[in-house]
């Protein structure tokens, strides 16, 4: 990802978040999960040679690395993200999964969905973990987690351009 590509999603985020906080979880959960997954797609991007093969990987139906459980595990694989970032992500595939599979009317404070929310690394440490509101600790890990994905795609990428050469 380049400079003008994370400028222009970082100009983006202000009205990501506004209709992220107006929709009801459902909705923010499918919506959140399908940035992260595309941020991931970015990140494996920037690393990938930039080939008619990489993109083959990533993109289509049929590819390899176009869901977002492979997303994750590849990218942690190949050290593009923190074990806490890896983690934190499988909790949000696993929460967008129970919304978008389950036609019942469920929230984030759900037994099972409230736990995934509240055992995730970035959430609020100001506040006791008994008293944490899952819908916060949600949108905490995804506040954290969007810049940081953001920017390990920027460096990715000027990483691949200076060793470029230095590959073959």
């Amino acid at each position: 990802m380049n400079n003008h590509e994370a400028y222009e999603l970082t100009m983006k985020w202000p009205n990501f978040v506004e209709e992220f906080l107006e929709e009801g979880d459902r909705a923010a959960v499918i919506y959140s999960s399908s940035l992260l997954d595309d941020l991931l797609a970015r990140l494996l991007k920037a690393f990938l040679i930039d080939k008619k093969a990489s993109e083959e990987l990533l993109f289509g139906g049929h590819a390899p690395l176009s869901t977002f459980s492979s997303r994750i595990k590849s990218c942690f694989c190949l050290g593009l993200i923190l074990e806490e970032e890896y983690l934190d992500l499988n909790k949000i595939r696993k929460i967008r999964n129970e919304f978008a599979h389950n036609w019942d009317d469920i929230n984030l404070n759900d037994s099972k969905l409230s736990q995934i929310c509240k055992s995730m690394f970035y959430i609020r440490t100001d506040i006791e973990p008994k008293n944490q509101v899952p819908r916060q600790c949600y949108n905490t890990a995804i506040g954290v987690l969007f810049p940081r994905l953001v920017h390990r795609a920027m460096k990715v990428e000027a990483r691949a351009e200076l060793n470029e050469r230095d590959i073959v």
